[in-house]
């Protein structure tokens, strides 16, 4: 138990070094713009395919667990906008009195005590803001609720995207970065080059993904189970896409029989890694925390 959070302490340790944060930070940002863009041409067909799946849930179910979805969107854009703020009139003031190193607490502190404040109104006025949400459904017409919830269903689809994507190119860049705290924490450089064939376990975990995401759609509007599938589902991904990718760096024979050994604790790093995916922002580094976090494990038991 105490390998495994050390592990995870490890991780955190990594991603606030600089170097890393930058990496992450602009590989996200990268990302993202990718797919709003993208989105922005295929919005129609996504808000048309969107409407299609919400035909399948009945409307009552729309309308009053819709006022949660819109809640979470709205705290989420709020803790954006927070960080937008903080770090445009703070950002230049602490660049002058703090080092390079330390800037990049700066950055994560500011998005999780964002993240923190916001929450705890919501913790405390999330009744009041839930029961005015709801008004308004039901003040809408059925015509406007249902495009409504198929542009925040859209969304979702984007955000879940820009979360898949950002495994794909930590997973990338996963070898130069797991090279150099291979070399400067466990003095050692050797790391097996991993095969391309292994990308198809990847894209396999993704279909299975975005298939079990469609199947499971109804769920997204049942309050708590809704959080529990999403959260799931990337556990699910973060665990099989970076338990495979680092034991192939490892090891030359690495077998899938060996992380059902260590199944128990790869979980639990794959839990904490994906409920950054909660957080915009946070969401760029919680990859590379499950990365770094499942490799010094691994590699402390080898």
């Amino acid at each position: 138990m105490f390998d495994l959070f050390d592990s995870i302490a490890f991780g955190f340790r990594a991603i606030l070094e600089w170097s890393l944060i930058r990496l992450a930070f602009f590989s996200g940002l990268i990302v993202t713009l990718f797919w709003v863009v993208l989105g922005f041409f295929f919005w129609n067909p996504l808000v048309s395919f969107s409407g299609d799946m919400l035909e399948l849930v009945p409307f009552s179910m729309v309308r009053s667990n819709g006022a949660q979805i819109i809640s979470v969107f709205v705290w989420m854009q709020a803790v954006l906008i927070t960080f937008a703020l903080v770090v445009i009139f703070l950002g230049t003031l602490f660049s002058r009195k703090i080092s390079k190193d330390r800037y990049g607490y700066f950055y994560i502190l500011t998005i999780a005590c964002s993240a923190i404040f916001w929450s705890l109104i919501w913790f405390f006025k999330g009744d009041y803001l839930h029961a005015h949400f709801l008004k308004l459904l039901n003040w809408l017409p059925f015509e406007t609720i249902d495009k409504g919830m198929a542009y925040l269903m859209a969304c979702l689809m984007i955000y879940n995207l820009i979360v898949i994507s950002m495994l794909f190119v930590t997973s990338i860049l996963s070898q130069k970065v797991l090279k150099e705290i291979n070399r400067e924490y466990f003095d050692d450089e050797m790391m097996y080059e991993r095969e391309f064939g292994i990308v198809k376990y990847t894209f396999k975990d993704v279909l299975i993904f975005v298939i079990a995401s469609t199947v499971l759609f109804p769920v997204f509007f049942i309050p708590f189970l809704n959080w529990v599938v999403q959260l799931g589902l990337w556990v699910y991904l973060v665990k099989n896409t970076f338990g495979y990718d680092v034991g192939t760096s490892l090891s030359e024979d690495f077998t899938k029989d060996r992380l059902k050994e260590e199944s128990r604790a790869i979980w639990t790093i794959s839990f904490v890694s994906a409920v950054f995916n909660f957080i915009p922002i946070l969401n760029f580094f919680g990859p590379f925390l499950g990365e770094i976090a499942i490799f010094h494990y691994l590699r402390n038991k080898e």
